[in-house]
């Protein structure tokens, strides 16, 4: 009770949780992404992940394993970093993990480039796990909300993700066009999300508070 008391009293802005909208937002800009690169990517082997001579059925099932692989990550990783918040405070560990997800997408960038199925497979893992920090932006937007306040700032989480499922695709699909610009390929979608996260990262460090005190 006293912790929801203090959480109350902080009577939270939009600016003081908009970097959580925004991890919330990438979390599910990242899979969105996926869906529209990966899915054409495969399909139509045009990338060297996969050989032209493969049947439709190989192409198909190595699609749905990659597409699989992040949600699977989230599925696994969003009670451990719920109850790793809970622990050590919201901020340290959303902090911690944006720094793992910025490494993951390192990787799935450089296995879109050099063609490995084996290590965009891996590293999408990876992301998935480290972007269950979801979990993390919505607890800290329970922690400082009040019963008055709390279904206007949740409807801003599906605002955020709503908004990451229309830029994914819209921007995704022209950052990977090399027709549109010419070093454009298959793996830009995901440097700009790194851009992305690292500006994330400063934005968190600097603007948001702890939420939740340490056990």
């Amino acid at each position: 009770r006293k912790e929801r008391q203090s959480g109350a009293a902080m009577q939270p802005t939009m600016r003081s949780l908009a970097p959580v909208y925004m991890v919330i937002f990438i979390g599910f800009l990242g899979y969105s992404l996926m869906i529209t690169v990966f899915t054409p990517m495969i399909l139509h082997a045009h990338n060297g992940m996969i050989s032209a001579t493969s049947s439709t059925g190989a192409r198909t099932i190595l699609l749905g394993v990659l597409l699989c692989l992040y949600p699977l990550g989230q599925f696994f990783g969003s009670p451990i970093m719920g109850a790793l918040s809970d622990r050590f405070g919201r901020k340290r560990v959303l902090l911690t993990s944006l720094c793992v997800t910025t490494t993951a997408y390192i990787f799935i960038a450089l296995a879109l480039s050099i063609g490995s199925p084996t290590l965009l497979g891996a590293s999408s893992l990876v992301a998935g796990l480290s972007e269950a920090n979801v979990v993390i932006a919505q607890s800290a937007i329970a922690d400082v909300t009040t019963k008055a306040t709390r279904g206007r700032f949740f409807g801003y989480i599906y605002i955020s993700a709503s908004l990451a499922y229309v830029v994914g695709p819209l921007f995704g699909g022209k950052l990977a066009d090399p027709g549109l610009v010419s070093w454009f390929d298959d793996a830009t979608p995901f440097w700009a999300v790194f851009g992305l996260l690292v500006a994330t990262i400063v934005w968190t460090t600097i603007v948001f508070r702890e939420t939740r005190q340490p056990e």
